[in-house]
């Protein structure tokens, strides 16, 4: 685990556009990363990234001062022989004055699934990807998103070294967005009747 953090309270804080705000005020940041093994086949993590201002950050030319945005994440994933699994959650701090952190998107959750079966006696073998998405924010548009995608692999190596793979898939989505208007990032279709 790897924390950092900086912290003031003062009398005069230079704010985003140069101006000074005369009021007594918190500052800080905080950056950490960790990561931990629950078992052999489980672990979780972190990385954090946050600032109470961006200007803060400038002032001091402290880590990440002229980023565009920081990012954060919570995280955990597993590995069983032939198979995948992880679940995230991310979230963004945008560094210029000009963007709205209400309509930053936080991601989560953010799940995955991937399976490799076992080959059969001719070699071949299943696999499946699956996952799902949801992103909100407070202000805009909020989407969330399922996947999944079934395959079926024969692999064959031919007498003269010539290797070929018969593949076959289905895939399958499903999509649900809201708050989609004129002030979204995403644009409505425009349709004619």
């Amino acid at each position: 685990m790897d924390i950092a953090a900086s912290a003031t309270y003062g009398d005069q804080v230079q704010r985003s556009g140069g101006t000074l705000n005369p009021q007594s005020k918190f500052e800080g940041y905080l950056f950490g990363s960790g990561r931990f093994d629950l078992t052999d086949n489980w672990r979780w993590g972190f990385d954090v990234n946050r600032t109470s201002d961006p200007a803060y950050l400038q002032i001091y030319n402290f880590q990440h001062a002229y980023d565009r945005s920081l990012n954060s994440e919570l995280y955990g994933e597993g590995f069983d022989g032939r198979s995948y699994a992880s679940i995230q959650a991310w979230s963004f701090q945008s560094m210029l004055a000009t963007d709205s952190q209400t309509q930053q998107p936080i991601v989560a959750p953010l799940i995955n699934y991937n399976l490799v079966g076992e080959p059969n006696e001719f070699g071949a073998y299943w696999t499946l990807d699956a996952g799902t998405m949801v992103l909100s924010r407070v202000v805009g548009t909020d989407s969330r998103r399922i996947t999944s995608n079934l395959g079926w692999t024969l692999p064959y190596t031919a007498p003269a070294g010539d290797i070929y793979k018969l593949r076959a898939t289905v895939r399958a989505d499903g999509y649900w967005v809201n708050d989609v208007g004129q002030n979204s990032t995403i644009q409505a279709p425009n349709r004619r009747h």
